[in-house]
């Protein structure tokens, strides 16, 4: 699972054409499905994600998860399959290492899931607030429109990770 994380404001998304959310600050987090994914991979990509610090705090230090933070921020999770293209042989991308439709769906789900319940027990293990948190729709063109901030950008890869 490959994670592409970017710090935004003025942030939209829509699907198919219709309006999924808006938010003033927040992360926008790409994911994308590899095709050895499971659900644990799933589980242990949310945890770290709800923890992660990227957020600068009032000394411009990266030092605030999204539960964190003075300001209140938001989360945009979108499905990415096109994080797994591969154009090292040839200048057309091929995605064989992006999970199946069906697959990849079911993994973005639980990973959904799972993301809810480690903000809950991050916001319980180390106080603050669940962010309010927008998604596209599995496999729908969607738009996002977005200023970058910092600009923060982070990628966290499951094959990389240290767990």
């Amino acid at each position: 699972m490959r994670l592409v994380i970017q710090c935004t404001r003025d942030l939209s998304l829509t699907a198919d054409g219709e309006d999924r959310g808006s938010f003033e600050k927040g992360l926008l987090v790409l994911v994308g499905i590899k095709n050895t994914d499971t659900s644990e991979i799933c589980m242990k990509m949310a945890q770290k994600l709800s923890r992660l610090r990227i957020i600068c705090d009032k000394n411009d230090k990266m030092n605030l998860s999204v539960t964190n933070t003075d300001i209140p921020h938001q989360l945009a999770v979108v499905s990415n399959f096109t994080l797994y293209a591969n154009c090292n042989k040839s200048r057309r991308p091929d995605f064989q290492q992006s999970a199946s439709f069906t697959e990849a769906k079911k993994l973005y789900d639980t990973f959904l899931g799972y993301l809810t319940l480690s903000l809950k027990d991050t916001v319980e293990a180390e106080g603050g607030r669940i962010p309010e948190t927008i998604t596209g729709v599995f496999g729908a063109d969607m738009n996002i429109s977005f200023t970058a901030t910092g600009p923060i950008t982070v990628i966290l890869d499951s094959d990389q990770a240290d767990f």
